[in-house]
């Protein structure tokens, strides 16, 4: 009874061997920079910088002072962090305002809309699943 489960043991072994050696490629980490993101002007006074991953994108947003963004939502959850100048706008009924340092927690299918109020740096965290 002894020698059954080593053998099986043996087996399960090697089974696992087996699918270890299988993988193809690990996984590999990348470095992007946002000087060499390509900019992309996305609407009247807003430029966007994305860099994307398999399930997560980041994304810096330049909005000129008045720009808008439309009222929209999506299936993934977003942050926004306001690293200078001002905005506000709405996640569902409630009215925001952001200002330097602040973090926007914005569920997965919330209505939103910003306005910035100057000038204004913000990054957003999209995911998973960002289209």
């Amino acid at each position: 009874m002894h020698q059954i489960s080593i053998i099986g043991g043996l087996l399960a072994a090697s089974a696992c061997s087996i699918v270890a050696i299988a993988q193809v490629a690990a996984p590999e980490g990348r470095i992007e920079n946002w000087d060499t993101v390509e900019a992309r002007d996305v609407r009247d006074g807003i430029t966007i910088r994305a860099v994307r991953g398999d399930t997560v994108s980041f994304t810096r947003i330049e909005l000129d002072a008045g720009a808008l963004t439309p009222d929209h939502n999506h299936a993934d959850e977003q942050f926004i962090y306001l690293e200078s100048g001002q905005a506000s706008g709405y996640v569902g009924t409630i009215e925001y305002v952001l200002n330097p340092g602040d973090i926007m927690v914005i569920p997965a299918w919330a209505p939103h809309n910003f306005e910035a109020l100057t000038d204004t740096v913000w990054y957003e965290i999209h995911g998973p699943g960002q289209r």
